[in-house]
């Protein structure tokens, strides 16, 4: 985490960035973003007809870059703005080596199932400004939020086998949200002692989904 703040005459500002790996990557194989687990199936007679261990690892990278400024004017007034970037990448997988038993013990079927969850670069952005002083023999507050967000996902399934590798399943998705607030408030004191005030919010939300679910027949990451 990096930080700056300084000033120039009457304008205060700050910037920052921060990186967030989820858990240090020198810890190697006790970190929590490696898992390991075994799994065993019996038969109701006790007998074991499958083996699956299980290897699961989680990739986090975040960015997060933040700016502010703040003006004071000479007659009170003061404007406040803020700006909020985060980008996170993320790449979990799942890879269990499967092994399966007959009746007799032996082994009738080995192979790999690899499970692949992505979220390439999901981003938010948020950019907010506020604005207070004396207009009109009252007091004026006034502020604005815009956010965006964008997440983007990959899902793939395939199982590795002796007689070559099998799709299970693909799938892209993407959601997109967002968010718009304007709010206003007006104070002013008619009479010594009594004060009155008027306010107003309007706030927009909107979302944009899409999904694909297909087979990769030729490997081109395409339908």
């Amino acid at each position: 985490l990096l930080s700056y703040n300084g000033n120039v005459g009457a304008l205060a500002y700050s910037l920052g960035v921060e990186r967030n790996v989820w858990s240090p990557p020198n810890l190697g194989q006790a970190r929590y973003s490696d898992r390991f687990r075994d799994e065993v199936y019996y038969a109701p007679d006790g007998r074991v007809i499958e083996t699956r261990p299980q290897y699961w690892n989680r990739d986090h990278d975040k960015w997060i870059y933040t700016a502010g400024a703040t003006y004071d004017f000479l007659r009170g007034d003061q404007v406040q703005l803020n700006a909020f970037y985060q980008t996170l990448d993320i790449f979990e997988i799942d890879q269990t080596n499967f092994r399966r038993f007959d009746a007799a013990g032996a082994v009738t079927l080995t192979g790999l199932e690899r499970h692949e969850r992505a979220t390439p670069v999901r981003t938010t952005l948020e950019l907010g400004g506020e604005y207070e002083g004396p207009v009109a023999g009252g007091d004026l507050r006034a502020l604005f939020i815009v956010r965006r967000d964008s997440s983007p996902s990959r899902d793939y399934r395939v199982q590795d086998l002796a007689a070559g590798t099998v799709e299970l399943s693909r799938s892209l998705s993407r959601v997109d949200t967002g968010e718009d607030i304007l709010r206003a408030s007006f104070t002013f004191e008619p009479f010594a002692g009594q004060s009155v005030e008027f306010g107003a919010e309007g706030a927009r939300n909107t979302l944009d989904q899409h999904l694909r679910v297909f087979f990769d027949r030729d490997g081109d990451d395409l339908v």
